[in-house]
């Protein structure tokens, strides 16, 4: 049989429903080893998690396959001692296919460092990224149990002047990254000193931040905290030439340019096709090294562009030589690199009979347009690394948001108001009461709606973790509460 519609029943329902959802979202999300564990455990599962995920990061960029392209580094500047006493250091290295062996050799000579300060400099491109990794690695195998857990950090994603302290930085930047975007464990290890925070790439953050970062992260370390910096390194010295004691005291570290020698028996390791032939590259790199195409082959990341290019679309080598046309190390990199997509799309497999059933062949041309369009779009908004959800509210018109909430509250008004004549079948409720409640649930919800909307900003991907500990209590309350607003 029908009856009457309670209004009070209906917002009660929704209500009911809102708030169990709220608290079974609260049920699925935990915080991997809250604050109330011994901080030395805490410590001793982040290094675990960390140790997983670089190991895993270095075997997708191949630093553990045989033939990979050396990389070197050398001390450039040791570290000062008491009344500024140089202190002598070996930190002098070299990645040659022995992985385990240069990550070893980087945590002793790390572990040297009384103050557990290092700077990592080089040229774009030169491998400062990969020294971090192993850096990192070699920290976390050496550590003893409870000791302090290195963890790699972007520094483009560091605005000091919103987030004037380092500490504060580092704690919400690890616990979106490993605790579920909860801090009471970060916390509490940093109130330890059990983080050596890695920061990679201090140049490509913006201008405007960079001098501030730099006073931030001295200030910082000034309480004995260890701290590793990666840098170009003309950027680093101009950072610090106006003040950072403390920073002036770390080993500076510099990334060494590929050795010729080791480009060509890199490149002569290729299987190419049959028309590419490097041997007057070769012979240039040999008799005069710092020649536009010997600079830019100095870099591991040029080096393998190139090899990607000529390996995938074929070509003659020979054509970098053109003293006439590249007149500078840039002008050949901007040659190699207006391919790069192009080769990159060239590695696409043709279709086979085992292959998908339809075939659709790369469209270089439109991944050439989407890729300069966000790479216009990273350079306006002055950031270096693509945070993909944010993109949505960039590409959004303003008038998106009102006018999507007036069409779902019209919608939801129609849908009231249907809802309430099929349900009301004795018609006790009468045309200006129907209107009345549709109406005002309508523009409730397209209030609500709007209020969500920009209340939330633009919201990080989150991990969903379930957590049994409390869940019974969390889900008799949800229900109590959804009850009492039901009645």
């Amino acid at each position: 049989m029908r009856g009457t519609v309670e209004p009070a029943s209906v917002v009660g329902l929704l209500l009911a429903s809102v708030t169990f959802a709220y608290d079974t979202a609260s049920f699925l999300r935990q915080q991997p080893g809250g604050a109330s564990r011994p901080v030395a455990a805490l410590a001793d599962d982040l290094a675990r998690t960390v140790e997983k995920e670089w190991l895993s990061e270095s075997r997708a960029r191949g630093l553990r396959d045989h033939g990979v392209l050396p990389l070197s580094w050398m001390t450039e500047r040791t570290a000062d001692g008491p009344e500024g006493a140089a202190v002598t250091l070996r930190l002098s290295g070299r990645l040659d296919g022995d992985f385990d062996a240069a990550v070893q050799r980087m945590a002793e000579s790390f572990d040297q460092l009384a103050g557990r300060r290092m700077v990592l400099v080089g040229e774009p491109g030169s491998g400062k990224t990969v020294l971090a990794i192993l850096l990192t690695l070699g920290i976390v195998k050496s550590r003893p149990e409870g000791g302090p857990v290195p963890v790699l950090l972007s520094a483009s994603s560091w605005d000091p002047i919103a987030t004037p302290k380092l500490d504060e930085w580092v704690a919400q930047a690890v616990a979106d990254t490993y605790y579920g975007f909860k801090r009471e464990a970060i916390d509490a290890l940093l109130a330890e000193n059990l983080v050596i925070p890695v920061i990679d790439g201090l140049d490509e953050m913006r201008e405007s931040g960079r001098r501030t970062a730099v006073q931030r992260t001295n200030e910082s370390i000034r309480q004995g905290r260890g701290v590793v910096l990666t840098c170009r390194a003309a950027e680093y010295a101009d950072l610090i030439a106006g003040g950072s004691p403390t920073l002036h005291q770390a080993p500076v570290v510099r990334v060494e340019p590929v050795a010729v020698e080791d480009v060509i028996r890199y490149l002569q390791d290729v299987p190419w096709p049959p028309e590419v032939s490097w041997d007057d590259v070769y012979a240039e790199l040999r008799a005069n090294p710092q020649s536009p195409v010997g600079q830019m082959m100095s870099t591991p990341l040029m080096v393998s562009l190139a090899r990607s290019v000529y390996q995938r679309l074929g070509g003659r080598p020979a054509d970098l030589l053109k003293q006439h046309v590249y007149e500078s190390r840039y002008d050949v990199e901007d040659y190699v690199l207006d391919q790069v997509i192009e080769a990159a799309y060239a590695e696409a497999p043709a279709p086979d009979e085992t292959g998908p059933r339809f075939y659709r062949p790369p469209d270089v041309a439109k991944a050439t347009r989407w890729l300069t369009y966000l790479a216009v779009d990273l350079h306006l908004h002055g950031q270096r690394d693509l945070v993909w959800w944010q993109l949505a509210q960039r590409l959004l018109s303003p008038w998106v948001p009102p006018v999507v909430s007036v069409a779902a509250g019209m919608f939801l008004m129609a849908l009231v108001s249907a809802g309430i004549s099929v349900l009301d079948g004795d018609h006790r409720v009468g045309l200006v009461a129907t209107i009345a409640i549709s109406a005002g649930t309508g523009a409730g919800f397209s209030v609500l709606f709007l209020v969500v909307w920009f209340a939330s900003g633009t919201p990080s991907p989150r991990r969903i973790l379930v957590n049994r500990h409390g869940a019974f209590a969390r889900c008799r309350d949800a229900f109590l509460t959804g009850l009492a607003a039901a009645r």
